[in-house]
């Protein structure tokens, strides 16, 4: 029985001069394992292997990033929120039960390349409008959490200095450098790239693409 990745093979042995000089990006290490098997047999004789990346292999090459580990950016999260405003900060204890879902916001935000001063500004405008009060003294609680909306954006750009001085990355940090670094990418790599087997892209995704 054929396969996709079969018809693809057959159309990149019939117009490239060399399948080994080819770059395939695929969404799985899995994926491309499927894909090296496919061309194994269509070979038929031992060839160079053309370079298979699964699509966050090769967003981390045109980065020139690696990804942080989960226990990194944990840590380096809270160092920036240290770091920003002073305001009374929270322990780290206390910080983990939210610290989790602040850096699966700031991943999303740079996954699709959302403009992340405008996004704060606003979140930061409505939490001081949800909890304006006609009293002229708010609470220390209520001074805190406003602190923290308005120090959202500095704790965010600090967060991702700090990892990107050590060559380090979240995911989305690392798709967002690697769309701006596509030209540099480009300079040094003339390979045909191709890519197979997406759907649903996320902004960067699509724009390096």
């Amino acid at each position: 029985m054929r396969t996709f990745i079969d018809d693809v093979i057959d159309k990149v042995w019939e117009e490239q001069p060399s399948i080994s000089d080819v770059i395939f990006v695929l969404p799985s290490k899995r994926a491309g394992t499927f894909l090296k098997d496919a061309i194994s047999k269509k070979a038929g004789k031992t060839i160079f292997a053309p370079i298979v990346y699964s699509i966050e292999e090769f967003v981390e090459n045109v980065s020139g990033l690696s990804y942080a580990t989960n226990t990194e950016q944990v840590f380096e999260l809270y160092t920036a929120y240290l770091q920003t405003g002073s305001y009374q900060k929270e322990t780290f204890d206390t910080f983990l039960t939210w610290g989790e879902t602040l850096l699966q916001d700031f991943n999303e935000v740079d996954r699709y390349l959302v403009d992340a001063k405008a996004l704060f500004s606003n979140i930061s405008a409505i939490q001081e409008i949800n909890h304006w009060s006609t009293k002229s003294e708010k609470t220390v609680l209520i001074e805190n959490y406003l602190s923290f909306w308005k120090n959202i954006l500095p704790i965010y750009n600090t967060f991702n200095k700090n990892l990107i001085n050590q060559g380090i990355g979240h995911q989305g940090l690392v798709y967002r450098q690697a769309s701006g670094n596509l030209n540099n990418y480009l300079k040094k790599k003339t390979n045909t790239h191709i890519f197979l087997g997406f759907n649903a892209l996320n902004e960067a995704e699509s724009r390096i693409i």
